[in-house]
């Protein structure tokens, strides 16, 4: 448990798998030749037809 902090190792530790994660996403949209750009203007879109609703797991 850490109380809401975190260590600048655990920083950095979580910011290298998000490097990984966005490395494997780059990937997927190359293959199906789009950009990221794309990928993040349908994501705003669609953000906006269901009303800019925040995330959360109960309607996620």
């Amino acid at each position: 448990r850490n109380d809401g902090e975190i260590s600048p190792d655990r920083r950095a530790k979580i910011l290298e798998e998000v490097g990984d994660v966005l490395w494997c996403i780059t990937r997927i949209v190359i293959e199906f030749d789009a950009s990221l750009a794309d990928v993040a203007q349908a994501n705003i879109e669609n953000w906006k037809s269901v009303g800019g609703r925040t995330l959360s797991s109960t309607n996620d």
